[in-house]
């Protein structure tokens, strides 16, 4: 039962999500990769397609994606000939904060029901989720 519930809310975060950034020209699937930029100011293709489970045919074509937005630059990996390092354009960057704002609107819409606490226990216990029964079976 809880997985049907889980799935069923994350049908409706999808939905909701993706109406939400549609108009800002990013798709649900890039969300991870924007938002890790975000986060860690550059990455490696490799590593980004590491940290979001992904293989390397997905994440090239999702950086592919972006790049041809303008939200994304490849620059040479001083470290690695054969690498890339990614980072946010000042674009990127704009666009990432509208949709940062744009996808917490949806966490609080869909979350409504509950009280501040209650959605911060719901992710605590999600994340121990995905960190521990998630990862072993």
């Amino acid at each position: 039962m809880a997985g049907f519930l889980l799935n069923q809310v994350a049908a409706v975060f999808r939905e909701r999500t993706a109406e939400a950034i549609a108009q800002q020209g990013v798709h649900p699937r890039q969300l991870g990769l924007l938002f890790l930029l975000r986060d860690t100011g550059t990455y490696s293709q490799q590593q980004l397609g590491e940290s979001l489970g992904m293989d390397r045919t997905t994440t090239m074509q999702l950086v592919s994606a972006l790049e041809a937005e303008g939200l994304v630059v490849r620059d040479d990996d001083p470290a690695d000939r054969r690498a890339y390092r990614l980072r946010l354009t000042a674009r990127g960057r704009e666009v990432t904060a509208r949709v940062a704002a744009a996808t917490a609107d949806v966490e609080r819409q869909v979350f409504a029901g509950l009280k501040a606490s209650e959605r911060q226990l719901l992710k605590t216990l999600l994340r121990r989720v995905l960190e521990s029964g998630a990862q072993t079976g």
